[in-house]
């Protein structure tokens, strides 16, 4: 590992979002990707264990261990669809399996045995990251930061709604958040703002694998109806952890209401002693020109 790179974590439940942030991180030569944990999401944690090796093979890296993780939120059961990512978890894209990436230790076990500081690029619910921090404490102090992509932090104000990685294990959130472990945000309160024709930018300018693919899950978002720029929304934390200065940040604390009506609605309040970091802007331009350089 060159010294300059930060050691990183990928844990996440692989869809076509997650797909693309975990190719943004590794094609970076400022992260050091140890191996990609998985949990349930857009799928069972087991299928979204077979797309995270499918994704690194895309990407030419067969080096990157897999450790599948919790398959069912803390407190709550999680009912599956294949609507919006369909049967594969990856908009029907065709990618080939490579399951032997997949490690049989759990996620759980994997995370608890670190050593070394290193930061957690957390791109689905926080079920493995809760486990983590009650289970193994000592362990959790090896954390150096979380690059979270979710939350709404009401910087950019509309109606209150609960984010879906929030929404999916509120009582994981809430212990998370609670941990005192440094989080930085990339939530609702700038992802909100990505728009379809960026997608179509990026399209229009390149080629290749990378590019069939994001065009392949464009194609099954509009068919199933979900929004086209929802494929750029996990990415945009993967290019917060590349480029710390591509988004602006407003410290606070979090609470988490998991019993609310709404269950994972959030309350932020902004303090300089707070360790939850919440993007309040964000440069979209640097980000697309990221994606564009990634994809040659």
């Amino acid at each position: 590992m060159q010294e300059n790179k930060i050691p990183v974590i990928i844990d996440c439940d692989p869809g076509a979002d997650d797909a693309l942030a975990i190719l943004l991180a590794l094609s970076s030569p400022k992260l050091e990707v140890k191996a990609i944990t998985t949990l349930c999401g857009n799928g069972p944690c087991v299928q979204m264990a077979k797309n995270a090796g499918k994704v690194c093979a895309l990407a030419g890296r067969f080096d990157i261990p897999v450790y599948a993780g919790a398959n069912q939120p803390m407190e709550q059961e999680l009912k599956f669809t294949t609507r919006y990512c369909g049967e594969d978890g990856l908009c029907e894209s065709g990618l080939a399996e490579h399951n032997q990436l997949i490690r049989p230790e759990s996620a759980l076990e994997f995370l608890a045995k670190q050593t070394q500081p290193v930061t957690i690029l957390a791109m689905a619910g926080l079920t493995n990251l809760a486990q983590l921090i009650t289970q193994y404490p000592q362990a959790a102090e090896k954390i150096r930061e979380i690059v979270f992509a979710g939350g709404y932090f009401g910087l950019n104000p509309k109606p209150d709604r609960a984010e879906w990685n929030v929404l999916v294990d509120p009582q994981a959130a809430q212990i998370v958040f609670e941990s005192g472990v440094r989080m930085r945000c990339v939530g609702l309160d700038v992802t909100n703002r990505l728009q379809d024709g960026f997608v179509e930018q990026i399209l229009e300018n390149t080629a290749g694998k990378i590019h069939d693919f994001m065009d392949s899950c464009t194609k099954y978002n509009r068919k199933t109806g979900l929004s086209v720029y929802s494929i750029l929304v996990d990415g945009m934390a993967a290019a917060a952890a590349i480029r710390p200065d591509i988004a602006s940040f407003v410290p606070g604390r979090v609470q988490v209401f998991p019993q609310c009506r709404d269950a994972g609605l959030m309350r932020f309040e902004a303090c300089e002693q707070g360790w939850i970091l919440a993007a309040e802007t964000f440069d979209y331009d640097a980000y697309l020109t990221m994606i564009r350089e990634m994809m040659k």
